[in-house]
């Protein structure tokens, strides 16, 4: 598999305390680094083959969920072979609901999903079958330790209010638990005539499936 990670210049990473877009590398080599502590985070993969009209969606429920006490949450969105704007709708969303968000983008990716899974497992944890070693950085390092839970879920889903939170709650309930798995369902679209019509994601809205009408009601249902 020829996977490469690659964006326009640097990482971006959305911050939450300022509009604006700070460069963002775990893998980067630093020589000095200061001992501090590091929030223990979820780091949620969210592989999305285009899929402009669902990412918002996707993250905007993400932006929904109330986070465990101390905890910090990462987005990695992993452009998988897109050739729409994902891309640049993951970015809006980002900005807009103040996540972090660190968009991957694979190249030549042939394993559909779990090609680009393993992508973003790869720019964590580094390739176990690489045949040269490559010395972690103090950073990468603490980020790697910080990391208490990954979260997967597809660009076109979106999370319950408190789902995160109760996903949580199981993970960390027992020490021999390893994973946990949500509960799916449909969600009922919301009738389209409460969606405003200068709403400037009016399309993406519709798009989504978060609003609809009769018929689209009466299918779900």
């Amino acid at each position: 598999m020829n996977n490469e990670i690659k964006v326009s210049g640097q990482l971006q990473l959305f911050t939450k305390a300022k509009d604006q877009v700070i460069s963002f590398n775990p893998n980067q080599k630093r020589s000095k680094i200061r001992k501090r502590y590091m929030m223990p985070r979820i780091v949620a993969f969210i592989p999305a083959h285009n899929e402009e009209k669902s990412i918002r969606d996707c993250l905007a429920g993400l932006a929904d969920q109330s986070l465990p006490k101390y905890i910090q949450l990462d987005i990695f969105v992993i452009a998988d072979n897109c050739s729409d704007r994902t891309e640049e709708k993951a970015f809006e969303a980002a900005k807009d609901f103040g996540l972090n968000v660190i968009i991957l983008r694979t190249k030549n990716n042939k394993q559909r999903k779990v090609g680009a899974l393993n992508t973003a497992w790869k720019y964590i944890y580094g390739d176990p079958l690489a045949i040269y070693f490559r010395e972690k950085s103090e950073y990468q390092e603490m980020y790697q330790q910080s990391i208490k839970a990954i979260l997967g879920m597809d660009a076109d889903s979106r999370l319950a209010p408190g789902a995160l939170q109760a996903l949580w709650n199981d993970l960390m309930s027992q020490r021999n638990i390893g994973g946990v798995m949500a509960k799916y369902t449909m969600r009922m679209p919301k009738k389209k005539k409460l969606l405003a019509k200068d709403d400037v994601n009016y399309e993406d809205k519709i798009a989504s499936g978060e609003y609809g009408g009769p018929m689209a009601r009466w299918w779900t249902h």
